[in-house]
C-alpha cells in the first residue's frame, strides 16, 4: 500500500500547541472576555519569568526527546507565525471584534513566545548572530507589544490660554494624577485654504519649564511618557482649548531594542546574500 503524503496524515490536534489553543477557545466560550489590564507589571514580568524557567528546564530534560524536537520544528514556528499574522490582520481590519481581550488570542501569543525561546534555545546550525538577532528581536516585539501592553494607558485633559492642569482622565473616566504640572500660555491654528484646521500649536510650561507642543510632535517627559495635542475645538470666536494626551509606555524601550535586532538581523542577511559565502555570520 502506497504511503500516505505528508498533508494527508497531517493531525494538527497531535501538535504540541493544539492545547492552549483549544483551552483558550474554549475559555472564550465559558469566560468572560480576557482581563488584559490584570497583566500590568509585575504580572507581566512574572510570567515571563515563568516562561523563561520553564523553557530553559524543558530544554536541559527533553531536548533529546520527540516532543521537543516536535515543538521546535520549523513546521510548527510557521504555522504559530501564520496564526499569528492572520490574528493581526483580524485586529487591523476588525477592530469592533477586539481580539486582543480574547482567551485564544493570548494563548497564541503566550503559545509564539514559548516556541520561540525555545527555537533559540535549540539552535545549534550556521549563521548564529544573524540567527539569534532576528529570532530574539522578534521575541522581545512580541514581549513588549503583547504582555507589556497592560502598562501602556493614555490620560487625557481639556484645557485653554491660562488653564494649569495636574490631572488628567484615564480610559475609564476617572480622574488620575500626572506626577506634573503643565500650564498652557499660547495655543494658536493654522487653516487650510477650505476653513479645516491645518496644524494646532500649543506652548506650555511643564514644572516651569517651557515647551511647544504640535500635533505628531510630543514632548519627552520621561523615559516613559510624552505628552501629545490630539485636538482642538472653539469655545468661543476668539479663544480655542485644546485636549492634551499623555501616553505612558514602560515598554517602548524593548519594543525599540527589538525592533533594531531584527534590522540588524535583516541587514546580515542582504549581506550574506550579496556575498553569496557560507561563512557570513
Amino acid at each position: 500500500m502506497p504511503q500516505a503524503s505528508s498533508f494527508v496524515s497531517f493531525r494538527p490536534w497531535l501538535l504540541p500547541w493544539a492545547v492552549p489553543l483549544i483551552a483558550g477557545g474554549m475559555a472564550d466560550v465559558f469566560l468572560l472576555p480576557f482581563p488584559l489590564e490584570r497583566l500590568a507589571f509585575p504580572v507581566n514580568l512574572i510570567v515571563l519569568v515563568v516562561l523563561l524557567v520553564g523553557t530553559i528546564l524543558a530544554y536541559g530534560y527533553g531536548k533529546s526527546s520527540r516532543w521537543w524536537r516536535r515543538w521546535t520544528a520549523a513546521t510548527t514556528s510557521g504555522s504559530l507565525i501564520a496564526a499569528f499574522g492572520i490574528c493581526t490582520l483580524g485586529l487591523a481590519f476588525f477592530p469592533e471584534l477586539r481580539l486582543q481581550h480574547s482567551w485564544s488570542f493570548n494563548a497564541l501569543l503566550l503559545t509564539l513566545l514559548c516556541q520561540l525561546l525555545a527555537v533559540i534555545l535549540n539552535y545549534r546550525g550556521a549563521f548564529r548572530l544573524r540567527f539569534y538577532a532576528n529570532h530574539i528581536g522578534l521575541w522581545l516585539l512580541l514581549a513588549s507589544l503583547s504582555l507589556g501592553e497592560a502598562d501602556h494607558y493614555q490620560l487625557r485633559a481639556a484645557a485653554k490660554v491660562g488653564d494649569q492642569i495636574s490631572e488628567a482622565y484615564n480610559q475609564w473616566g476617572e480622574l488620575q494624577p500626572l506626577g506634573y504640572e503643565v500650564r498652557v500660555t499660547d495655543f494658536t491654528v493654522d487653516y487650510h485654504e477650505n476653513g479645516s484646521p491645518q496644524q494646532y500649536t500649543c506652548a506650555l510650561r511643564i514644572n516651569d519649564s517651557p515647551h511647544l507642543l504640535q500635533v505628531n510632535h510630543p514632548v519627552a517627559i520621561s523615559w516613559k511618557e510624552d505628552l501629545y495635542v490630539v485636538d482642538c475645538g472653539p469655545l468661543d470666536r476668539h479663544q480655542y482649548y485644546c485636549v492634551l494626551e499623555a501616553k505612558v509606555q514602560p515598554w517602548q524601550s524593548v519594543t525599540l531594542v527589538g525592533l533594531l535586532l531584527t534590522v540588524v538581523g535583516a541587514l546580515l542577511l542582504f549581506i550574506g546574500k550579496q556575498k553569496g559565502g557560507p561563512h557570513v555570520a
